[in-house]
């Protein structure tokens, strides 16, 4: 019948194969945002790098079989992908000045882990159903982020907090019962 089964974290999920991308997609410029309208999940890495977006709204968006990477793009302010429940490797934000929220109301399993890296300007998070991270967590260069709050988060690949000096008091990760690799917190102040 022309149904693609795309094989996330979860259960398999049949979607329709004109909203499934089954490799890589780099988005370079908003006309390759667009172009992602309707897909629920890209099957390989999705990266976006230096695409002079402002906003990066993925609605139907639901599954990641890679990496899902936003670098170095100094225009965009906010990220939202309402449907996002899996993101096959690792979940990486470097380098985006302007950056203030990101929304991931659905994320629920990182294969890999999180890397949020120079990321001055973050004061907004939600990831509130995320509970499993197979790789670390690892903060670095995030000094307006006032905290930072996992609340279903129980397992870890590691945990790593730099140069956050605000989340000094506010590292709020009630459910974590297991990290299996290293735990490092450094603070300028």
């Amino acid at each position: 019948d022309g149904t693609r089964v795309a094989t996330g974290v979860g259960a398999r999920v049949a979607r329709d194969p004109a909203r499934v991308v089954p490799g890589d997609v780099v988005v370079s410029d908003p006309s390759g945002l667009a172009a992602l309208d309707g897909i629920e999940a890209v099957l390989g890495d999705l990266r976006l790098e230096g695409a002079g977006l402002d906003l990066l709204a993925l609605p139907d968006l639901a599954e990641v079989g890679g990496d899902l990477a936003l670098w170095d793009d100094p225009a965009v302010t906010a990220v939202d992908l309402p449907a996002l429940t899996s993101v096959g490797g690792d979940l990486a934000l470097y380098g985006d000045d302007a950056l203030a929220a990101v929304d991931l109301p659905a994320l629920e399993v990182l294969v890999a882990g999180a890397d949020l890296w120079e990321l001055p300007a973050l004061v907004a998070r939600e990831a509130p159903v995320l509970r499993r991270m197979g790789g670390g967590l690892d903060v670095l260069g995030l000094p307006a982020l006032p905290r930072l709050d996992l609340p279903a988060l129980a397992g870890a690949g590691g945990l790593r907090v730099r140069h956050a000096d605000a989340l000094v008091d506010a590292l709020g990760l009630p459910a974590l019962a297991r990290v299996t690799g290293a735990i490092g917190l450094e603070w300028d102040r």
